[in-house]
């Protein structure tokens, strides 16, 4: 009797610490990032500056509400105006070399923490400003 105890006791602990020695830490290094919702950029979509990144600008750049750095010189602005395809294609020639990538992606100092509006691109958001800058910036 005394040595079916013994097993009675030793088995569910031998089970246990097997179960609790099968969680790790080191399992999250095997995650892979989720891809971009497709949702967001849809398969064989081209993000242009007319259809989606004109909003974003007007969200993070040019709304006048938030500050008055990317507006038009006439309007205050700092001389780099934002508000027109013109004005934003010259800052992303260059593709993922461009300024507007280095500023945005690189250094991440775009949006600027001296914006009353948002300071960070929503994710959706940065994906779409990276295909674009990356497809060449059409309008």
């Amino acid at each position: 009797m005394i040595r079916f105890l013994k097993y009675a006791f030793i088995v569910p602990v031998a089970a246990s610490l097997f179960y609790i020695s099968s969680c790790s830490n080191d399992k999250a290094a095997e995650m892979i990032p989720a891809p971009v919702d497709s949702l967001c950029i849809p398969d064989g979509y081209t993000v242009t500056y007319t259809n989606d990144i004109k909003t974003i600008l007007e969200t993070y750049c040019t709304n006048a509400n938030y500050g008055i750095c990317h507006q038009s010189d006439t309007d205050g602005g700092s001389g780099f105006p934002y508000t027109t395809y013109d004005g934003i294609a010259l800052e992303a020639d260059g593709g993922l070399s461009s300024t507007l990538y280095h500023r945005v992606f690189e250094i991440g100092d775009m949006p600027s923490i001296i914006t009353t509006g948002p300071q960070e691109l929503s994710a959706c958001d940065a994906a779409k400003l990276e295909s674009w800058i990356e497809n060449g910036a059409p309008e």
